[in-house]
């Protein structure tokens, strides 16, 4: 049985405010939670950085303007700053795999 998220916004339980990291692990929900608390901190006017070490559902209604392919931007932390201001939601991503999924970045050690 699934037991519905509760009616409590994640920002307030949680304590977000700009600026902070988040880091989802374990065996379910993540990709549930991490839909989630993107739709609260943007609907509170923040902007949200995702990305995984493994690979992500594409979002559903996702522009293509949020997908930050970092192997095309040799620069590409110094141009996620613009990025974000102008989307506010943005994926930093390893590759694009299709229709349905996201690569996200290779773990760097």
């Amino acid at each position: 049985m699934r037991l519905p998220m509760s009616a409590t916004p994640f920002l307030k339980l949680l304590e977000l405010k700009a600026g902070t990291s988040v880091a989802l692990m374990g065996a379910g929900g993540k990709h549930t939670l991490m839909t989630r608390l993107k739709q609260e901190l943007t609907a509170a006017g923040m902007p949200v950085l995702l990305t995984s070490s493994t690979n992500l559902h594409r979002p559903t209604g996702n522009r293509e303007s949020e997908l930050f392919l970092v192997g095309q931007h040799p620069n590409w932390s110094a141009e996620v700053t613009e990025r974000l201001r102008q989307c506010q939601t943005v994926y930093l991503l390893e590759q694009d795999l299709g229709q349905r999924m996201l690569k996200g970045l290779e773990p760097s050690c």
